[in-house]
């Protein structure tokens, strides 16, 4: 039931921005101090595309608006007709288009628009709303059933990108968390909360085509430990 949203703080590659694009809401983030320039049944229009917030649009502007979201809608419409055509260049080389999901049932979105793939799973979202560490068979279960969705086709999983603006349920105290103990780092000092995500990883592989992502890998020594797996 959401239409849009705009926040004041934040940045357009946030956490908040990437899951608004996920569930394809409209979102402007980070345009500062406005809320207390509107009121409840007041009319904005949230531009995603322009990153702007417009309050109490005149007429011309409204009119404006409205025939590009029915123009949007119908050049979405249009590519609906692409999605069997192959993706190839004039010289005849096959580029695969993958999806990048947040959330499980979005592969149902990506097969709907004829996707190669998941070419990124973003695991975060197993964290959401939660006190404690979810389980593996929390995590076996929202990998199995996008694999199993994806009929075959491959699935890169990434391996859990806590820290910055994600949660954790646990506190590092990490001064830094943007650049310094996140992603791979995190999970190297958390060995059970990595290797748990890691079993459920390698089960979920059973039922089709599954990759790995490690992300934020910096040094590498980090990247041996990943390749000879955590001890």
């Amino acid at each position: 039931m959401v239409l849009g949203f705009a926040t004041e703080a934040g940045g357009r590659a946030s956490h908040t921005a990437i899951m608004a694009g996920a569930l394809e809401i409209p979102a402007v983030v980070g345009i500062g101090k406005f809320i207390t320039d509107v009121s409840g049944g007041d009319l904005v229009i949230v531009d995603g595309t322009h990153g702007e917030l417009i309050l109490d649009p005149d007429p011309d502007t409204l009119k404006f608006y409205k025939k590009s979201q029915s123009t949007f809608k119908t050049f979405e419409t249009s590519l609906v007709q692409l999605r069997d055509l192959p993706a190839e260049t004039k010289d005849g080389v096959r580029i695969l288009l993958m999806g990048n999901i947040e959330f499980p049932q979005e592969t149902t979105h990506c097969l709907e628009r004829g996707a190669d793939g998941v070419g990124l799973y973003r695991t975060e979202f197993l964290y959401l709303g939660r006190q404690t560490d979810p389980t593996e068979e929390d995590h076996f279960a929202a990998y199995r059933q996008v694999v199993e969705t994806m009929k075959g086709l491959p699935v890169v999983i990434r391996t859990l990108d806590l820290g910055s603006d994600k949660f954790a349920t646990e506190d590092y105290g990490e001064r830094n968390p943007f650049l310094g103990l996140r992603s791979v780092r995190l999970c190297l000092q958390n060995l059970t909360l990595f290797k748990t995500q890691l079993r459920a990883i390698l089960r979920a592989s059973a039922f089709g085509n599954v990759r790995i992502m490690f992300p934020m890998i910096s040094t590498l020594l980090e990247l041996r430990k990943m390749q000879n797996g955590p001890r």
